[in-house]
Formats: C-alpha cells, structure tokens, sequence
C-alpha cells in the first residue's frame, strides 16, 4: 500500500450518556499511544538486559475547536467529567482501513485561548481491563 497523506479520519466517542458521538468535524488533531509495561527479569548471569511484556495499555488525546454551531459538538461530548464517571466507547477510523477501538475512562478535559481560538484538549485512557483493538 502507498504511503497516504492528506486523508481523513472518523473520531467517534461516547458521550456521558453513553450515546455514541461522531465529533470528527471538530476534531483538530489525534494522537494514539499504545504502550505495554515490561518488566526486567535480568538474571545475574547475564550480560545485558531480559524483559518480559507486561499488561497494555492505551492513551488517546484530542484537541478540539470551539464550534457551538456543531450538533454535536466537542465541547457537548465531554463538558461532564465532574458529574458523570462512565467508560466511553472510542473509535478511531484510520484511512487504510485501520479502525481502532477501545473501552476508555475521561482522565482530563484542558481549555485554552490563544488568538481568538478556544479549544480543548481531552485525555482518554484505557479501563475495562481490555486492551485497545486494531482492526
């Protein structure tokens, strides 16, 4: 496959009520960690490091445009991390296809205004116990 530049990509994540959301059009940037723990079980015999893979984990970060125009809207989808404490469904449709989904917990939500623009920065990590799926 050719190397792709240039192509979108669908944001969807539930919101507080657990009502799966389609926000990519407010979407201005993605960024997907997947990470596993690995633990050092170097015997003294050894010349150099042994590790074993541990437990995943997964860290999803958006950063949203203020646009109350939108239904819904960014700000809609996550405006409720003081009073509602539910796992949220992401799903993150690559071009390709590549879609990545994942069971994850609302860990922050950051304002900022800078020259007239208000946006968001949200950060998603992976609860359930599950990790995050390609497929």
């Amino acid at each position: 496959m050719a190397k792709m530049v240039g192509t979108p990509m669908t944001v969807t994540v539930d919101s507080g009520e657990g009502t799966a959301r389609v926000i990519t059009n407010d979407v201005l940037s993605v960024t997907l960690e997947t990470t596993r723990d690995l633990a050092d079980v170097t015997g003294v015999d050894k010349t150099a490091r042994e590790r074993l893979g541990m437990l995943n984990d997964a860290t999803v970060t958006l950063t949203g445009a203020w646009n109350p125009a939108a239904n819904p809207t960014f700000y809609s989808c996550f405006k409720d991390i003081a009073t509602t404490n539910i796992n949220r469904s992401v799903i993150l449709v690559y071009p390709g296809p590549a879609t990545f989904t994942a069971e994850m917990a609302l860990e922050s939500v950051n304002y900022a205004m800078s020259n007239g623009q208000l946006t968001s920065t949200v950060t998603l990590r992976l609860s359930g116990g599950t990790q995050g799926v390609w497929s």
